[in-house]
């Protein structure tokens, strides 16, 4: 029988630099960095509204938690509690504003206006780095208030945040419609 490594015994000198390069690659990465893997905390910042009625806005504001939750499925969200924040910054909030809610999370802020008989909402997410993605957009009908169209768009941004300077797949095309014979 081998004897196995004792109290005092070492590490190989080449697993030592391993743990101490991590580690220090960790400490330099700064606290995001230390939980690879761990879903990102995300709220919804009040939503801004162009002519809609209160309880238009609480519907849209629902769509969004709902998609919220849809797109936390993935495993790289995970929505705060509460879900939707105070307006601590105002009206139009600042990336560094919203970044300060973010912390290591992220923040959703979203627009609305009316379209129609649909509501057109527009949503980006910002870090708590100040890194704000692109605009993406989705329609939504409250009389429905189907979340897929909401989670979607933010899995788009989703990737986006998480794949610096990467564009998402584009969409396949449509099918060609058949021809009548």
């Amino acid at each position: 029988m081998r004897p196995g490594p004792t109290p005092t015994s070492r590490p190989p000198p080449r697993t030592a630099r391993l743990v101490i390069s991590c580690a220090l690659a960790l400490a330099l990465a700064g606290p995001a960095a230390a939980a690879p893997g761990a879903p990102l905390p995300v709220a919804l910042y009040p939503l801004a509204t162009d002519g809609l009625t209160r309880d238009e806005v609480s519907d849209v504001e629902a769509v969004l938690v709902s998609g919220l939750h849809q797109a936390a499925r993935g495993g790289t969200l995970s929505v705060r509690e509460p879900a939707v924040l105070r307006p601590s910054c105002g009206r139009n909030p600042t990336d560094e504003c919203l970044a300060a809610l973010a912390g290591r999370g992220v923040v959703l802020v979203a627009r609305a206006r009316r379209q129609g008989v649909n509501v057109a909402v527009a949503v980006a997410l910002v870090n708590g780095g100040r890194k704000r993605t692109r605009w993406g957009s989705f329609l939504t009908t409250l009389s429905v208030q189907d979340a897929r169209p909401c989670a979607q768009a933010l899995w788009l941004l989703e990737f986006e945040l998480s794949s610096p300077g990467m564009v998402p797949p584009p969409l396949p095309p449509a099918p060609a419609p058949v021809a009548a014979a």
